[in-house]
């Protein structure tokens, strides 16, 4: 491998940026490491190959995101190259020492982007607005697309889409992460479990992982892992995440008793007896069975 990455940068050196390009995305095909990718991406940024730059460095995005100045740097020029404006907000956010150099290219090229492509941009706004009517699929397809929206049209389209009862809940939890990420101050509204309007502020959410009732489930089947067959404890993880999803950021105002939800959703899988449950927090499981069965309905 030593050799071949040698060869590669060779290529580089000589200026020749689409035979490396090629040269290392057939090494990359055959082997998927970290090393490669950064190369592969660096070589088709500069053979001017930018969505398949963009795609390539989705493999290892966390890397990108948390690398060294370089690699950041690395990242912010394929996404600037390719108009991805929210996740470029996003990684000024986790990095404020970029804020200096790239805060000003990111606005003039909202700038550019919001005069030289107004029809394609009030096109992704329109087709935001009829999401809720396309495939689960699709739903999240166009989500990805708002993203390569200018930060002002991306958070108008995200509050709408908030308050739309249409909506999968899961939609409006992706949403409430990616506003979460752009560090997002303002208080806004959005339908909680009951489709009731409370208000929240992206900003001060917890990951999905970390709510009080998320991370109390996840202690709990630690225990389970000792009873159950390991695919089996895969199924009941994989049901309460996506409980969680269609509860957040509103969980912990309905999971009151963490040990009995748990133990009811085991009991739904027919891998335990039924056993009493909190009124409010049944309600409330029977509010996230509706709209299982509403994703389970789209799905098809």
């Amino acid at each position: 491998m030593a050799q071949h990455l040698q060869d590669g940068e060779m290529l580089m050196a000589a200026g020749a940026w689409h035979e490396a390009a090629e040269y290392y995305e057939t090494l990359y095909q055959a082997e998927q490491t970290w090393a490669l990718n950064h190369l592969l991406v660096k070589s088709l940024y500069a053979a001017g190959r930018y969505r398949q730059a963009d795609r390539y460095l989705q493999d290892y995005v966390g890397r990108y995101q948390t690398g060294n100045h370089a690699i950041q740097v690395q990242y912010l020029q394929v996404l600037l190259a390719v108009q991805a404006f929210v996740p470029m907000h996003q990684q000024l956010v986790r990095s404020s020492a970029l804020v200096p150099t790239w805060a000003g290219k990111l606005a003039e090229a909202e700038r550019e982007y919001a005069t030289k492509h107004t029809l394609e941009m009030k096109n992704r706004v329109r087709s935001a607005y009829h999401l809720a009517a396309a495939p689960l699929q699709h739903q999240q397809q166009l989500l990805r697309e708002l993203r390569y929206l200018p930060r002002t049209e991306y958070e108008f389209v995200a509050k709408a889409l908030l308050t739309d009862p249409f909506v999968f809940a899961i939609i409006r939890t992706d949403i409430l992460q990616e506003l979460r990420l752009l560090g997002m101050t303002e208080s806004i509204q959005v339908l909680d479990w009951r489709s009731q309007v409370q208000i929240i502020q992206p900003v001060s959410l917890p990951v999905l992982s970390a709510t009080n009732t998320a991370r109390a489930v996840a202690k709990i089947l630690t225990v389970q892992a000792q009873r159950l067959d390991p695919q089996l404890l895969k199924l009941v993880q994989q049901q309460l995440i996506l409980m969680e999803a269609i509860l957040y950021p509103f969980s912990d105002q309905v999971v009151t008793d963490p040990q009995a939800w748990v133990h009811e959703t085991l009991a739904e899988m027919g891998l335990a007896a039924e056993q009493h449950e909190p009124v409010e927090q049944r309600a409330g499981r029977e509010i996230v069975a509706v709209e299982l069965q509403r994703l389970s309905e789209f799905k098809k």
